[in-house]
């Protein structure tokens, strides 16, 4: 089970490490405005790749191990290319849609809807590491295009970074097609003739995807209240989203070991024969990915602010408060998306489903009442209540149902000793 996920732990730090230096170079050369207006950008396009995953969406990694592969890309694709013109109007309307980046919304949107397919895809058919070599390929391409065209291109208005995401979508798209072509199965092992394929895509992709819309909203609901506050100027709040985005940004960087080791998790779980098996994978995995998590939250919650100011400019400050008041979220999440992943990999929706609404009653509650006064620092409080609350009730569910040993929640010596020998291989 260690060498998948320490395959993706790497993999995926290497991306948030590039996608970390996109965020600084991008907040250097366009400011707490121009970060506002890319977060703004990037979190309509989650929010509609979500939407396209409605049929299928992460459920398919579960789906793979029993259904025809080719039925359920031709019905993934075509729900996702009908969606995504769906969900430019629907935004466009109600004008979330920031004015400079608005011309590359339908092809972004789009192109990260097939990848996300296809990456789900490989996941299932147990090739993580192309899952992960496709969204290497993409941060790679976006950060070179960023600095090649400020700095040699004379490209300095954000407008390009739109064309850089859509570029470096298109390759990575492209690299992740070929990857599921080549690897496609001319039959699924212990496949039915199941007739009604695109009605269970249907009703399992709705069931996560539901989920995981509440969850990026418990996320960034934050973002939203802020750009429709009333009394700030639209560049005071845009520069209240950027602010709030990097502290996100760097606080959510601690999730790579957890979600990195919850999506391998995930495929094994749902192969696995037996729910022994599957609680040992789910306990190794939130045992190990919440000591990393705390080795490496503590010291960056005493980082000064005048750091952050140095690197990124005076437009910054106030960072370390928007990390502190995140980092209860951050460290019971690591929690959560163990549990989660388990009651995903097993076919059992519901329980997420309960948990994240529950957050997003907090999330909506608290971001009306708190934001308006607090700004960025009330969304990153709020986010962070979501956070706990949705990890508490999944605790809770999860301890009634497999009669949970909190013991089994504590890190062992046996762990980290397998996990630093696989490190050494």
């Amino acid at each position: 089970m260690y060498k998948p996920i320490l395959q993706t732990v790497v993999s995926r730090i290497a991306v948030s490490f590039l996608m970390l230096l996109v965020v600084y170079f991008s907040a250097l050369f366009y400011g707490s405005v121009g970060r506002g207006i890319i977060s703004l950008f990037m979190l309509n396009i989650s929010l509609m790749v979500i939407v396209n995953g409605f049929m299928g969406g992460g459920a398919l990694i579960y789906m793979v191990a029993n259904f025809n592969v080719k039925k359920l890309l031709f019905a993934s694709y075509l729900w996702a290319s009908l969606f995504s013109v769906a969900g430019l109007l629907l935004l466009n309307v109600l004008n979330f849609i920031p004015d400079k980046l608005w011309l590359y919304f339908l092809p972004a949107l789009w192109m990260q809807s097939i990848l996300t397919i296809n990456q789900n895809i490989l996941t299932g058919l147990k090739k993580i590491e192309l899952a992960n070599y496709s969204w290497l390929i993409q941060a790679c391409i976006l950060l070179l295009l960023l600095l090649a065209g400020y700095y040699f291109g004379n490209c300095k208005t954000i407008e390009y970074y739109g064309l850089y995401f859509c570029f470096a979508s298109f390759i990575a798209t492209i690299y992740s097609v070929f990857s599921v072509y080549k690897n496609l199965p001319e039959q699924n092992r212990n496949q039915k003739n199941h007739s009604n394929t695109y009605k269970k895509m249907l009703s399992y992709g709705s069931q996560t995807q539901i989920s995981n819309l509440i969850q990026l909203l418990n996320y960034r609901i934050g973002f939203y209240i802020l750009e429709k506050l009333n009394g700030p100027t639209y560049e005071q709040k845009l520069s209240y989203i950027g602010i709030l985005s990097i502290g996100m940004q760097i606080a959510e960087s601690l999730w790579i070991v957890s979600r990195s080791a919850a999506s391998v998790q995930y495929a094994e779980i749902s192969h696995a024969q037996n729910n022994k098996r599957k609680l040992d994978i789910t306990y190794k995995t939130i045992r190990v990915s919440c000591f990393i998590t705390i080795v490496l939250l503590i010291p960056l919650l005493f980082i000064p602010d005048k750091v952050y100011t140095l690197l990124l400019g005076k437009d910054f400050d106030g960072l370390q408060n928007i990390i502190q008041l995140l980092s209860p979220g951050i460290l019971l999440y690591t929690i959560a998306v163990g549990i989660s992943h388990y009651f995903s990999g097993t076919g059992i929706f519901i329980y997420n489903l309960t948990a994240t609404g529950l957050a997003f009653i907090i999330s909506i509650a608290g971001g009306i009442i708190i934001i308006p006064s607090y700004f960025q620092y009330g969304a990153a409080a709020v986010s962070s209540a979501s956070h706990v609350v949705m990890a508490i009730t999944l605790l809770i569910i999860f301890w009634s149902k497999q009669k949970l040993d909190w013991k089994d929640l504590i890190i062992r010596k046996n762990d980290i000793s397998i996990f630093l020998k696989k490190l050494k291989k």
